[in-house]
């Protein structure tokens, strides 16, 4: 006769605790993922920026001056109690160094056409560098250097911002250039892919 012996149940036992294990592990595995790109900061205080670029919160606010001293971008003249803090405090154009312009988004196309659709001539530029520095985007060809957008004081976010038609510039391809100046100084970064205009 056969004997039948009692096998403890573990395919169910198994099943049972390796679900709730691989829930675990994959919400640990997401928050790493989430903590590695400063993206959360569950186990970690968020560090100062020391220098950030402009934004849709920033764009076109004028940074604000006071003899040197730090003051705040969102004060206003009744507003003193924002003053003196340093939780949304940035330092004054005439004491802060001036910064290597970013060489990205000089230029948003650069292979426009001139025989194209509006969007294919329109352009839009950013320089981003100090808050407060003047910014000029140049272009040269051949030797010859023309700086068809006028220059624009860098917001609170340290950005400038331009949209331009191609047709200012002509066939050819153009080196692309920001040049920021601040206190005397002057800072300059060239785009590392020029910009071909088609006709």
């Amino acid at each position: 006769m056969p004997r039948y012996t009692n096998k403890p149940a573990t395919n169910g036992l198994h099943r049972k605790v390796l679900v709730p294990v691989l829930v675990v592990l994959s919400i640990v595995g997401i928050l790493a993922v989430l903590e590695a790109t400063n993206t959360t900061h569950f186990f970690r205080h968020k560090t100062a920026i020391v220098h950030t670029s402009g934004s849709q919160d920033t764009k076109g606010e004028p940074i604000s001056s006071q003899s040197g001293s730090k003051t705040s971008a969102s004060s206003s003249a009744n507003d003193s109690s924002q003053v003196g803090s340093d939780k949304n405090n940035i330092i004054a154009p005439n004491s802060a160094a001036l910064l290597v312009p970013s060489s990205g988004g000089l230029v948003s196309n650069h292979h426009p056409s001139l025989s194209g659709a509006p969007d294919q001539k329109t352009i839009s530029s950013v320089c981003t560098t100090t808050p407060g520095a003047s910014c000029t985007i140049s272009f040269t060809k051949d030797g010859v250097t023309k700086s068809p957008l006028d220059a624009e004081t860098t917001d609170v976010g340290g950005s400038a911002y331009w949209m331009w038609d191609a047709s200012r510039l002509s066939v050819g391809s153009w080196t692309v250039t920001a040049v920021a100046t601040l206190n005397g100084q002057t800072k300059s970064a060239t785009d590392a892919q020029d910009m071909v205009i088609n006709p």
